[in-house]
């Protein structure tokens, strides 16, 4: 198995990450229809279909979710490619939870993981003006990230539902000329090929078992270990729990009109 990193996709977001990173010789590209045969130990998937077309014709040009079919349908081809059958996948495409969870249930593979949440953690990090280390953020990224902090002396649970509804508010705005944001695309990319080379740790999402689908943590990759990130009061705990009821409902009506 090769050592590199491979992407698949090569769009703006792709370009930007590859221009912040001054050691790029590993990194192999790959087009969402090209021919993709070598193994990989790490991939990045950022293939998506002409968002901005699909979003034009939306009835909400503002949300993840209304690019999911015709990116979902795109992996499928992918996945019938053999593309995503081993290696560490971390994938980017929208709607990333939705996206990875496809592929790890076609797939099996265990190790599909969906990207998003430290850009979220930063984002809510800059709004409390506190660091994005005394933070934990759970939910999932496409549509309902869910900040909480460490420490449950912080004071925040009186207005705990309100800032996460403005940290929603805030990525809808950011949202321009009918095209998902990427400007913190590329530095989520940068933070998890840091990882990579360091063995460190990252927000992400996963599949949790016990919840029977993907979920925001943190995972270690040196041990490989997913922590997920369910609250530490019974405020984030219940609103953390109803993200992922959302998330299941979500998916399975997806799966339905696949």
């Amino acid at each position: 198995m090769n050592n590199g990193l491979h992407i698949i996709g090569h769009g703006k977001v792709v370009k930007s990450f590859l221009n912040l990173i001054s050691n790029n010789q590993s990194i192999a590209l790959f087009e969402k229809d090209s021919s993709f045969q070598k193994m990989h130990e790490h991939l990045f998937l950022c293939a998506s279909v002409n968002e901005e077309q699909v979003l034009q014709k939306s009835s909400d040009p503002f949300h993840r979710l209304s690019v999911a079919l015709p990116n979902l349908r795109l992996v499928n081809s992918l996945i019938e490619k053999g593309c995503f059958n081993e290696g560490i996948v971390f994938v980017l495409t929208n709607p990333s939870e939705i996206i990875a969870e496809y592929i790890h249930r076609k797939t099996g593979n265990k190790r599909i993981f969906a990207l998003g949440l430290e850009a979220d953690a930063l984002r809510l990090a800059n709004m409390m003006a506190v660091h994005a280390d005394d933070l934990e953020i759970g939910g999932n990224h496409y549509d309902s990230p869910c900040g909480y902090f460490k420490k449950l002396d912080s004071g925040w649970n009186e207005n705990y539902e309100a800032i996460n509804e403005d940290l929603k508010e805030k990525i809808k705005k950011e949202f321009s000329g009918n095209h998902p944001p990427t400007a913190n695309g590329s530095l989520v990319l940068k933070k998890a090929y840091e990882v990579i080379q360091e063995a460190g740790t990252m927000r992400c999402s996963a599949y949790v078992q016990e919840l029977d689908c993907f979920c925001g943590g943190v995972l270690s990759l040196s041990t490989m270990d997913f922590i997920p990130c369910l609250g530490n009061t019974s405020t984030s705990r219940s609103f953390i729990m109803n993200i992922i009821e959302k998330h299941r409902n979500t998916f399975s009506n997806l799966m339905k009109e696949l």
